[in-house]
C-alpha cells in the first residue's frame, strides 16, 4: 500500500509539472495501454492517462501535444519555404492513378551495419556525418559492428544497373542514383522497419563519388525522398549534390519536419496542407 501510493504521488507529480498545450492535431487515433517500463524519458513526460495494477503501471500517451512538440510543429509548419520544399520532396510525384503518394518514416531505431568491403575511411566519414541527426525527435541512428545486430545493412554488389536510361538520356555515374540502389521494408502503415543499401563498387570509375553517393542515397531512404532540383548543392535532396562535410541546414530542417511526429496512419500532402491551414490558427504566438 505504501508503494502505492509513493508512485500515485510520482505520477502526479509528473502529470502537474509538465506543461501541456491542449492541442491535438489528429495525427494518432490509436489508444494503447503499455508498461511504463517501456517509456523512454521523453514519453514518461506526458503521461496524463493511465491506471495501476497489482504489478505494473499501464499508460497511453495521449495526443497532446507538449510545449516543446508545439514549438517545433509552429517553426516547420509556419515556414512557406520549408512546406514548399518539403511537399517537393515527399510528395513530388504524388498523383498516381488519383491516389497519393504517402509519407514514410521508420518508427524504430536504424541500426546500420557495414560490409567489409566498404572501406573504413569512407565508414568513419559517414558515420561522423550522420551522428548529429540523433538530435532529431523521433529518430535514431546507430552503428552496429554485427549484421545480427542491424536492421539496415550498406553492402557492395555487381548485380546493380550500371547506368539508368530514360528518354535515351543516359545517366553518368554522377547521378545520385546511378550504380547504387535502396530497398526497405514497411508496414501497411508506410512505416520502415528494415532496409538496404547496394553501390557496385567494381564498376564506380570515379572512387571519390563513393562517398558523397553512400551519404544521399541514405538520407533519401530516411523518407523515400524524391531527389528534384528545388534544392541548394549542399543539399542531400539535390540532383547537384555536392560532398559537404557537414549535413546542411536545409537538410536538417527537413528531417525535423519529417520526424515531427511518428503517424499511425497514412499520411498524404492534404493532410499536410491541413496541417499548414491549422499552424496558422494555433501558432500566433509562437
Amino acid at each position: 500500500m505504501f508503494k502505492f501510493l509513493i508512485l500515485l504521488i510520482v505520477l502526479s507529480f509528473t502529470i502537474n509539472t509538465i506543461a501541456q498545450t491542449g492541442v491535438d492535431l489528429g495525427l494518432n487515433k490509436k489508444k494503447d495501454f503499455i508498461s511504463i517500463k517501456k517509456l523512454d524519458k521523453n514519453e514518461r513526460e506526458i503521461i496524463k492517462d493511465y491506471f495501476i495494477t497489482d504489478n505494473d503501471t499501464l499508460v497511453n500517451l495521449k495526443n497532446e501535444l507538449t510545449e516543446a512538440e508545439l514549438k517545433l510543429f509552429c517553426s516547420c509548419y509556419t515556414n512557406d519555404s520549408l512546406v514548399k520544399k518539403y511537399k517537393k520532396a515527399v510528395f513530388y510525384y504524388e498523383w498516381n492513378d488519383d491516389k497519393l503518394q504517402k509519407s514514410n518514416q521508420w518508427n524504430s531505431d536504424i541500426k546500420v551495419y557495414f560490409a567489409p568491403s566498404i572501406p573504413r575511411n569512407v565508414r568513419t566519414k559517414f558515420i561522423k556525418f550522420y551522428n548529429p541527426l540523433n538530435t532529431i525527435n523521433n529518430l535514431k541512428i546507430d552503428f552496429v559492428k554485427n549484421i545480427e545486430d542491424s536492421n539496415y545493412v550498406i553492402k557492395v554488389s555487381n548485380t546493380i544497373i550500371p547506368n539508368l536510361t530514360i528518354r535515351d538520356n543516359k545517366y553518368d555515374e554522377t547521378h545520385p542514383l546511378s550504380k547504387i540502389s535502396y530497398s526497405m521494408l514497411t508496414d501497411k502503415t508506410r512505416k520502415f522497419y528494415a532496409g538496404t543499401m547496394q553501390i557496385d563498387l567494381d564498376n564506380l570509375d570515379d572512387k571519390s563519388l563513393l562517398l558523397p553517393k553512400l551519404k544521399q542515397v541514405f538520407f533519401l531512404s530516411l523518407g523515400s525522398f524524391i531527389i528534384n532540383k528545388s534544392f541548394s548543392e549542399t543539399s542531400l535532396v539535390s540532383s547537384q549534390y555536392i560532398n559537404s562535410e557537414t549535413i546542411s541546414i536545409e537538410d536538417f530542417e527537413l528531417i525535423k519536419m519529417h520526424y515531427f511526429k511518428i503517424y499511425d496512419q497514412l499520411v498524404s500532402a492534404f493532410k499536410i496542407d491541413e496541417l499548414v491551414q491549422t499552424s496558422k490558427s494555433i501558432c500566433k504566438n509562437e
